[in-house]
């Protein structure tokens, strides 16, 4: 993955970066080299969320891949997130004022 989230997740700083062949700066303007960049991480971001190509789908469900799981996934987040903000709400009522004894 060439985007945020991966560079993020493993501390990578340095995801699709250009280079030379032999590994030094390119001869191009900063702002130039940064475009490239960019353009790069995006294709790679599209790329991975565009998914598999129809194509591919058969082999890929024979070693395993589900994407109708996610419906599965996404349904129990929101009923957690349901149940969460149930017991937020719950918690930040005022308590019901409690009887005084007589002494």
């Amino acid at each position: 993955m060439f985007g945020l989230g991966n560079p993020l997740g493993v501390a990578e700083q340095k995801a699709f970066v250009l280079r030379r062949k032999g590994g030094g700066a390119p001869e191009l303007a900063p702002a130039m080299v940064r475009e490239i960049e960019t353009a790069g991480r995006v294709i790679g971001e599209y790329m991975v969320l565009r998914g598999p190509a129809p194509a591919d789908l058969p082999a890929l469900r024979a070693l395993g891949y589900r994407p109708e799981e996610l419906a599965n996934v996404e349904a129990a987040r929101v009923t957690r997130e349901a149940e969460l903000a149930a017991m937020q709400f719950r918690d930040q009522q005022p308590a019901p004022p409690r009887a005084q004894r007589s002494a």
